[in-house]
């Protein structure tokens, strides 16, 4: 809705539009205040050099490695974000609304902000993520105590997770581990490290399957009808 409104407006024009906040489509009223010209320019080692790279083939190394390492991230978030769904749909529960809302308050803050808002108007719609989240602390810090995980037995993740902290920081583990002790000796470290021991044991004892396409649920959704008439 926003690219499709934005077309042919000026600086200065004012309009609506539905931006997705959250989990939701909230109309927005906005304001033109700048319109920039896109300029490519051409891709060779001069342009490499601008943007702080050696030459051209280093600045294609180094982004690749980055969307590597991007990829990695986003596939382990979204992993663990599929347990912990799972977990929450099996041992469903309650947590207090107030937490809810004020975990939603900060997440809507900085788009509030960006578009001159009030944070009441768009925090509802991260209402969802934010109680998903506060859940993933509980079921973490509960089964964290009730398993009671020992850091030592598990040295494999607690380097996965230092070498994933390196990449993350363009540093190698060796590098990172030097420059980071104090870090490392936390007990938001040692807290981390006790959620992923968590978390892999979690995902040793399930089955992930691939989700279901449209059309798939949509046959579901035709049998389930038929049956019943």
């Amino acid at each position: 809705s926003l690219n499709k409104n934005i077309l042919d407006k000026v600086k200065g024009d004012k309009f609506t539009a539905e931006i997705k906040i959250g989990e939701e489509l909230v109309e927005c009223e906005l304001t033109i205040e700048n319109v920039w010209k896109k300029v490519t320019p051409e891709l060779n080692d001069e342009f490499a050099k601008s943007a702080n790279y050696e030459n051209l083939e280093d600045m294609k190394t180094k982004i690749r490695q980055e969307v590597e390492i991007a990829a990695k991230r986003n596939y382990r978030y979204a992993k663990d974000d599929a347990i912990i769904k799972a977990v929450i749909k099996s041992n469903p529960f309650d947590v207090p609304q107030s937490i809810v809302v004020n975990r939603a308050n900060e997440m809507a803050k900085p788009l509030a902000d960006a578009y001159k808002l009030d944070v009441s108007q768009i925090a509802p719609s991260y209402y969802p993520m934010a109680e998903t989240q506060i859940k993933r602390i509980y079921i973490l810090n509960d089964l964290t105590d009730k398993m009671d995980i020992k850091i030592d037995e598990y040295p494999e993740i607690k380097d996965e997770l230092i070498k994933t902290l390196a990449e993350e920081s363009n540093l190698t583990s060796e590098e990172f581990v030097e420059k980071n002790e104090k870090y490392l000796n936390s007990d938001d470290f040692k807290y981390s490290l006790k959620s992923q021991i968590v978390l892999h044991l979690i995902e040793n004892s399930s089955k992930f399957v691939a989700p279901k396409s449209e059309n798939e649920n949509n046959q579901e959704d035709s049998k389930e009808k038929i049956t019943e008439e």
